[in-house]
């Protein structure tokens, strides 16, 4: 017959197991960085209902705006990479560089920064 352990260890081993188990509920649900890669990739997929969903109270028309200027530039496709989130307190700002392709013109680079702050549902975009 096998060994088992003994009783007092049973309890200790189940709150262990309890606390790791809800620990990361405890977290913020996101940070800067998934949230920018989340905005990021729907920006690169023209996909600004998504991006809507990651900014902090967006104006009625912001999917229309967004759709507007893409094809206002001709724009072929784009790619965006972030540098590293700086966070101060519950704001975080991080550099983006935006590769796009306009179909007049070639290829373009742009640099611009996200701001974000931290929300009672995570990180959203300012």
């Amino acid at each position: 017959m096998g060994r088992h352990p003994p009783l007092g260890l049973a309890p200790a081993v189940v709150a262990v197991v309890v606390v790791l188990l809800l620990l990361p509920g405890c977290a913020s649900p996101t940070s800067p960085s998934s949230t920018v890669d989340r905005y990021l990739s729907a920006w690169s997929h023209a996909d600004y209902s998504a991006m809507a969903a990651l900014v902090v109270r967006p104006p009625p028309d912001f999917v229309t705006f967004n759709q507007q200027v893409a094809d206002d530039l001709d724009l072929e496709r784009a790619t965006y990479g972030p540098g590293t989130a700086t966070v101060s307190g519950s704001g975080a700002r991080v550099s983006v560089t935006g590769h796009l392709v306009l179909v007049p013109f070639g290829p373009l680079v742009l640099h611009t920064t996200l701001r974000l702050t931290d929300t009672a549902s995570g990180w959203r975009v300012l």
